[in-house]
């Protein structure tokens, strides 16, 4: 059977070697044991005639297989979350196939009751009685199998171990002695020193006190040597309650002093276990004893656990002063830094525990004790307290301030205030580390709070003691209950004192914190500022008014237009008086100090500039004057200057009488734009001027912003309509086709298109006359954008001229023909008369410059008709016959001429009667007495000097 299992184990290990199942060690060997249990079962069972070798190793297989089926309940039975589902759930397999077990050793013993294993089999089935079964059978088949057991037998040992082994569980010590005894007898077992451990603790229980310890010693002796299963531990912590019970406690300390290296484990429990039957100098004997020798090996481990145990001793048998001396040794240790971890917080707990216990003892007993006996009792807790603070830094704070309670407790107040002061110092540091503790601090201000209460019933009080308590509380807790109520109690001592810096700082922190308490805290301030004024404090006055403005604690305006004219009044009164005197220079360097100084309000910096900008008015210096409205007006947000509008508008008439125009322009804008949505009767005048300004200066850029500026500040455009009418008349008298324009378009309603068609008419025949073709027909399509009715005139005019200009009087230069002469001299007429007619449509158009030049071109018509017709002489004539020819001709030649005479006249007198001025007139004619007459006629913009061409500097 022994070879089987090996073999199976082999397998198993070979198995999980190979690392080929993904499954876990464990789980691998269990089923792979499994499977050989029962593929070895199936083998077995094949035979069908067993005898009992066969049935006892079937038995043998079930049971091995009945532990391995119970791990595995058991591990889903831990596993459990479902509290439905009970311990018997889980179990089922096991139970069932335990019976099945069972059975077949009933089977087996019955069948072959001469069996020689029939001993083995009851105790297997013992086994799993008390295994899986709950040891309901377990001493019967113990009992059965020690019967028919062969004496000789090893088993024989097996089975009064396990009889011994559970009377001895079962607390049946003389039945457990009884079979102890024989299994001792065998010193091979190598649990020989267990069972002298146990038989020792069935002696001791039934009182054979001295048999226990020499048993419980053997065991120790037995546990050194390898060939058994040592118990020397258990030995060890259980052999102190047997030299207990011998009354051999001296022994018992030595013995383990002896054995043990380190022995305060075993030493301390002793010590506890001598305390419910031994006095007080006997279990004090023990740990000093212990402890002695702790500190001769110089072991600190050990002498830790001896004075942590002696805390504990010492305060249940109220040794008050071996207490503090044990605490003392351990703060000692604690410095050669040997005291730490666990230890430590064992010492800590237990000493802050007992301190604790005598602090309230303390108070109960000032009431009826000596002063000597309670003088010595504080300087105790207050020495433990010391002690706590070198031990444990982290929680030094709550051993002051525990400080601090003792000495309040026993009405020691003065020194109670320095303990809780050190810690609030402490805990103000932490605030800024962000790591206090607030519900802790909050007790320590508290205690502050009482304290100072105390302090104050017994006289002891003062301002030092209160401002630091109060300003503390409310810097740690502005927001709290109580504060709300120190804020008044702290600023009236420190108004009291004259402290104004921190009665500021109160109020200020009051109202953050509590911004509904508004009322008093412009009372608190109101006596604040009253002592400023008292004392014509100018410097603070001026801050304060500036914090007024900014809004601070919400004053009225009421209450700040006040102390803007008290203000004002220390400030300017001196300065009048210099300007009175026209001492100017001095009263510019007044006014300039207030602006230099940073604590004075905007307001009376807004007062100071302007009055600065007047005074540099006064003496002409236009350009200081300048600066200092415009600083004024850009540090104005609080409306100062617009109260003094009227008095801009003057500023700006003074400014344009000494051609000061950009100037005037500029403060005319920037009063508009800044009080644009304000209502005041010379926002209309300030428009009007700057426009003019504007204009004067050639700005156009600032006259479109100032268009801007009238829609937004809902301004009546209307206001310069005369202005722009007549800027516009002089635009138009000198030709400024430009400006015209640019006008034309901002303000069309005020510039009719007529204004700029005539002067581009003008333009186009001045460029006509001047050969500038590209300037004439520019300005000619200015005039057809505009629609101009003079297009159609001159449209005409051209095309007239176009169509005739080329015309050609000429005759035959061949041998002279009377009929074809005639009707070439009929043909040219004809054609004179059209050119006539036509030249009378053009006319009958009324343009006063083109009715002179359409005469002026038929008289030229003529002109050059009468040329070619005096020129012609008749080809084949002689010299009498061309005579006869010319006299026949000179009545024609004299009508021709007369037509020419006619229209030059005509053209001259339309020119002079009419006064029509044009810059080609006098090219008209050639002749010396026409030009005499005519000249050279410019209209009035060609010979104007204006501010375009000679600008502004």
């Amino acid at each position: 059977m022994k070879i089987i299992i090996s073999s199976i184990f082999i397998l198993i290990f070979s198995f999980q070697a190979m690392g080929k199942e993904k499954v876990s060690f464990e789980k691998q060997k269990r089923s792979t044991l499994v499977d050989m249990i029962r593929n070895e079962i199936k083998t077995i069972k094949k035979i069908r005639r067993r005898g009992p070798n066969l049935e006892y190793r079937l038995l043998e297989l079930y049971s091995e297989n009945l532990k391995i089926i119970k791990e595995v309940e058991n591990n889903r039975f831990l596993k459990n979350r479902n509290p439905k589902l009970k311990r018997p759930y889980f179990f089922k397999q096991s139970i069932q196939l335990n019976k099945k077990v069972e059975k077949l050793g009933h089977y087996i013993v019955k069948k072959w009751p001469n069996y020689r294993s029939n001993g083995a089999i009851f105790y297997t089935l013992a086994l799993n009685e008390r295994d899986f079964n709950k040891s309901k059978k377990t001493e019967y088949y113990l009992l059965k199998s020690l019967r028919i057991a062969p004496h000789s037998s090893p088993i024989v040992h097996s089975i009064k171990t396990a009889l011994a082994e559970l009377y001895y569980n079962d607390k049946k010590y003389k039945k457990a002695i009884k079979f102890y005894k024989d299994v001792i007898k065998n010193e091979g077992d190598e649990w020989y020193a267990k069972h002298h451990y146990n038989i020792a603790w069935c002696l001791l229980k039934i009182k054979k006190l001295s048999q226990g310890l020499d048993h419980i010693l053997k065991a120790y002796q037995i546990s050194k040597s390898p060939r058994y299963v040592t118990v020397e531990s258990q030995v060890l912590d259980a052999i102190s309650i047997f030299f207990i019970q011998n009354d051999k406690i001296d022994e018992g300390v030595s013995f383990y002093i002896e054995n043990v290296t380190k022995a305060a484990e075993y030493i301390t429990k002793m010590a506890t276990r001598a305390q419910t039957a031994k006095k007080f100098p006997t279990v004090n004997n023990i740990i000093t004893r212990g402890l002695q020798v702790a500190k001769d090996r110089k072991q600190f481990d050990e002498q830790i656990m001896y004075y942590n145990y002696q805390l504990e001793f010492y305060r249940t048998f109220k040794r008050e002063n071996l207490h503090l001396n044990t605490a003392k040794a351990l703060s000692k240790i604690y410095e050669l830094k040997h005291l730490q971890g666990e230890e430590l917080e064992i010492s800590v707990k237990r000493i802050k525990s007992y301190v604790g216990y005598l602090q309230v003892r303390l108070a109960k007993r000032e009431q009826f004790t000596s002063e000597a006996l309670n003088d010595s009792k504080l300087n105790n807790v207050l020495t433990y307290f010391n002690i706590l603070i070198k031990m444990d830094t982290t929680n030094k704070n709550e051993y002051l301030f525990y400080q601090g309670e003792t000495l309040f407790s026993v009405k020691l107040f003065q020194r109670a205030y320095k303990k809780y002061s050190v810690v609030l110092e402490i805990i103000k540091k932490e605030k800024k580390q962000k790591i206090w503790k607030e519900e802790f601090s909050k007790k320590v201000i508290n205690s502050l709070l009482a304290t100072l209460t105390k302090l104050e019933e017994n006289g002891l009080s003062n301002y030092k003691y209160q401002t630091y308590v109060y300003s503390n509380h409310v810097n740690l807790w502005p927001k709290d209950k109580k504060s709300k109520l120190i804020y008044p109690k702290l600023f009236s001592i420190y108004h009291k004192n004259k402290k104004t810096d921190n009665s500021i700082t109160v109020v200020k922190a009051y109202h953050t914190s509590f911004p509904q308490d508004i009322k008093a805290q412009k009372g608190m301030f109101a006596k604040v500022f009253d002592f400023y004024v008292k004392n014509k404090d100018i410097k603070q006055i001026s801050y304060w008014i500036g914090q007024f403005n900014k809004g601070f604690l919400s004053y009225e305006k009421v209450y700040i237009k006040k102390s803007i004219v008290i203000l004002a009044g220390l400030l300017f009164n001196e300065i009048d008086k210099k300007v009175d005197a026209k001492d100017y220079a001095s009263a510019n360097k007044s006014y300039t100090d207030i602006l230099k100084n940073e604590n004075y309000p905007l307001k009376i910096k807004i007062q100071t500039s302007f009055r600065l900008s007047l005074l540099a008015l006064q003496t002409s210096n236009y350009n200081d004057s300048w600066k200092w409205l415009k600083y004024s007006l850009k540090i104005d947000n609080q409306g100062e200057i617009f109260k003094e509008v009227s008095t801009l508008e003057k500023i700006v008439t003074e400014y344009a009488q000494a051609q000061e125009f950009k100037k005037a322009l500029s403060l005319s804008y920037k009063t508009i734009t800044k009080y644009c949505t304000n209502e005041f009767k010379e926002k209309n005048k300030f428009y009007q001027k700057a426009i003019s300004f504007s204009i004067i200066e050639n700005n156009y850029k600032a006259v479109s912003i100032l268009q801007n500026a009238q829609k937004k500040c809902n301004i009546d455009q209307s206001v310069v309509k005369k202005d722009i009418e007549q800027f516009a008349r002089g635009f138009a008298i000198e030709g400024n086709m430009k400006k015209i324009k640019f006008y034309m378009k901002k303000f069309p309603k005020y510039i009719k298109p007529e204004t700029l068609t005539t002067i581009a008419e003008n333009k186009y025949w001045q460029s006509k006359a001047m050969g500038n073709n590209n300037v004439a027909n520019e300005m000619l399509n200015i005039l057809r954008n505009y629609q101009s009715p003079v297009v159609h005139k001159i449209m005409s005019y051209n095309a007239y001229i176009l169509n005739f200009e080329n015309t050609k009087y000429t005759f035959t230069k061949a041998e002279f023909n009377g009929d074809r002469f005639s009707l070439e001299i009929e043909n040219n007429f004809s054609t004179i008369k059209n050119i006539v007619t036509q030249g009378l449509k053009i006319q009958n158009l009324k343009h006063p410059i083109i009715t002179p030049k359409v005469s002026h071109f038929i008289a030229n018509q003529y002109k050059d008709f009468l040329t070619e017709v005096t020129s012609f002489r008749p080809i084949g004539f002689n010299k009498v016959e061309t005579n006869m020819f010319l006299q026949q001709m000179t009545p024609l030649y004299q009508k021709v001429e007369k037509e020419v005479i006619t229209f030059k006249k005509q053209t001259t007198n339309t020119i002079q009667t009419n006064n029509i001025l044009s810059y080609e007139n006098y090219k008209l004619f050639d002749e010396q007495g026409f030009k005499s007459e005519i000249l050279m006629r410019y209209p009035v913009s060609q010979l104007a000097i204006s501010l375009d061409n000679q600008g502004v500097q």
